[in-house]
């Protein structure tokens, strides 16, 4: 029995080395014009957009509603905005805007639905990225 288990053990090993020496897929790297192009190209995808963080906007609610309505965008090297949304409050503080060009790591998702107020409602399809991790440096 001993033969059985030492050769099965040495084919999980192997089986293990070959899985961690093939090459893994590599995140594309986008712009926000180049979403902005083909939304759906990336949509559910992972990507990576360099940027320089996000700002968070205090808007309005419609006429007749009551409240505050906050919106964060991602500014990309091109000083492009995207809507964007935090995947955890951990990166709250490291994706605030800085002024330091470095690369966000997230989801690319699109919304497809209505926008706007009543009288003024229209159809839309709006990319937005699900940012999921921020990188110190520019890289």
């Amino acid at each position: 029995m001993k033969p059985l288990y030492l050769s099965s053990f040495l084919l999980l090993l192997l089986a293990t080395l070959v899985a961690c020496s093939l090459p893994q897929p590599s995140v594309p790297t986008v712009t926000v014009a180049e979403i902005n192009a083909d939304p759906s190209a990336s949509q559910d995808q992972q990507v990576i957009i360099r940027g320089y963080g996000i700002i968070e906007a205090m808007m309005p609610l419609c006429p007749g509603y009551v409240g505050i309505d906050t919106r964060r965008v991602l500014v990309d090297e091109n000083h492009d905005m995207l809507p964007a949304r935090l995947s955890t409050n951990d990166l709250f503080e490291s994706a605030l805007q800085s002024g330091t060009l470095r690369p966000f790591t997230g989801m690319l998702h699109l919304y497809t639905g209505d926008q706007g107020c009543p009288g003024g409602i229209v159809p839309v399809l709006q990319p937005w990225f699900d940012i999921q991790a921020v990188s110190d440096g520019d890289s």
